[in-house]
């Protein structure tokens, strides 16, 4: 049994909290070797709104090479997320599988915007499902092939907000990845999206190294070429009647550096730098990036 007990305060950059509450729990339960199964139920108490979320998910061990994790979830009573995510692996083929659908019930909204912290950025979310399946494939003793492809469909998108964030899309992708030596690994990887429904598209290409100086250190570094097509109505024009579609291609590449250091198995740091050059000036831009990770 591991039983977790919490409540305080919430945090949000998004909204005040003044008066507002958060608690509840979670429960596990280790059956036997092969299955292990939670139940979770959190309550967010506020002002305008009382949110709860209750959840039910369950992982499964089939054998060595087969697991299963799957997870339902209810959001004020209705159905909210439903998860199942698979891990497959042949060892006579030196494959490994990973797949993932992921089903969305509810309108994340307003009423939602405490379990949705980008709702503000994203407005909100209608109902949709995703589905994903990736692929590594051992090819020797020092490389290897990697790739596989998701999708996600939108029940609907009468909001037109919530239409710009909440797209159809097809992704695939696929690389390479070399290891000449325990400390040094290659690796080449390309992506391709075809968003709906304006028929966004943007291809890319990652170039990276990595290099393990020891226990401790891990320095890495790398190129990202990407070229994407974005149409879009100029607002001003689309409230005034006219419907003019403005298309923009731009190329856009990316050089960028990691340093890691990992003292001890519960800490790292990390530092992270990145230049980026668009065909646009002015989106050019820099980015220095600290982590510092604790691990419990």
């Amino acid at each position: 049994w591991n039983i977790t007990l919490f409540g305080g305060r919430p945090i949000t950059y998004y909204s005040s909290t003044r008066g507002d509450a958060i608690y509840g729990g979670n429960v596990e339960y280790d059956v036997n070797p092969q299955l292990k199964t939670a139940l979770r139920y959190y309550v967010y108490d506020a002002n305008q709104f009382n949110d709860d979320l209750g959840a039910f998910e369950f992982w499964y061990r089939y054998n060595p090479n087969l697991m299963s994790h799957h997870e339902f979830a209810l959001l004020d009573g209705e159905p909210y997320t439903l998860k199942n995510d698979l891990f497959a692996r042949v060892d006579s083929i030196d494959l490994d599988i990973n797949a993932q659908v992921l089903r969305l019930f509810e309108t994340v909204g307003d009423h939602t915007i405490n379990f949705n912290p980008y709702f503000a950025l994203e407005y909100g979310l209608e109902p949709f499902t995703y589905g994903s399946i990736f692929l590594t494939k051992g090819m020797g003793e020092y490389w290897s092939l990697v790739g596989g492809f998701d999708i996600r469909e939108a029940d609907g998108q009468s909001n037109p907000y919530i239409r710009s964030t909440n797209r159809d899309y097809r992704r695939f992708s696929g690389g390479v990845e070399i290891y000449p030596t325990q400390q040094l690994t290659l690796g080449i990887n390309g992506e391709y999206w075809d968003v709906d429904p304006q028929k966004d598209e943007f291809f890319g290409i990652t170039g990276e190294i990595e290099y393990k100086l020891n226990k401790q250190w891990t320095l890495s570094s790398g190129v990202d070429y990407g070229e994407y097509v974005q149409e879009f109505r100029d607002e001003y024009l689309w409230g005034s009647g006219l419907r003019d579609i403005f298309r923009i291609t731009p190329d856009v590449i990316t050089y960028y550096g990691r340093v890691r250091w990992r003292p001890t198995d519960k800490i790292y740091a990390a530092a992270r730098f990145e230049v980026e050059d668009s065909d646009f000036d002015t989106d050019n831009w820099y980015a220095v990036r600290l982590e510092l990770g604790v691990n419990f």
